[in-house]
């Protein structure tokens, strides 16, 4: 399992023990149920038409940046997700993904604590802001399921999911 970061500053409240141990308990689930939330956005801008997921991918892309930390790479990891989840427009889906966000708080952290973590987690959201930005969004399906492997990987929990790995579209 990942080593947990210091983030007391980027994280309400240092967590306890239990807390952290219940994250990883269910981190697998919880990313699972974010990874479908995110598809979900994904397709319903795809369903708008090219321009509209074109133009996301380039909102998406403009606030990337290069990061040199995890508690960086967090907040930006949030702003992305969050940036696409809204962007579908159905303020339950948004609501429910803050909410699954908030129970892995402490699993992205760790995910992007490591040599090259925070940079690797900033690369793979350039990669799926890009694939959207080229209209392409069953590329961009297939790198966002990537990246939620990813993320289990760094933190060495099982990668394998109930959900079909994403057809190109």
């Amino acid at each position: 399992m990942g080593e947990m970061p210091d983030v007391a500053g980027g994280v309400e409240g240092v967590p306890s023990e239990e807390e952290i141990e219940r994250a990883y308990a269910d981190a697998r689930d919880v990313m699972e149920a974010r990874l479908l939330l995110e598809i979900f956005a994904l397709d319903t801008v795809a369903a708008r038409g090219r321009p509209a997921l074109r133009e996301l991918g380039l909102d998406l892309l403009s606030g990337l940046h290069e990061v040199s930390t995890s508690e960086q790479a967090m907040a930006l990891g949030r702003e992305f997700h969050t940036g696409l989840v809204r962007a579908a427009g159905n303020p339950v889906v948004a609501d429910l993904h803050a909410a699954l966000w908030d129970r892995t708080r402490y699993v992205a952290a760790s995910s992007t604590s490591g040599p090259g973590h925070p940079e690797n987690d900033v690369a793979e959201h350039t990669a799926i802001a890009e694939a959207m930005s080229r209209g392409r969004g069953g590329e961009a399906r297939e790198l966002l399921h990537r990246h939620v492997v990813a993320t289990l990987r760094r933190i060495g929990i099982a990668d394998e999911f109930a959900l079909p790995r994403p057809a190109d579209l």
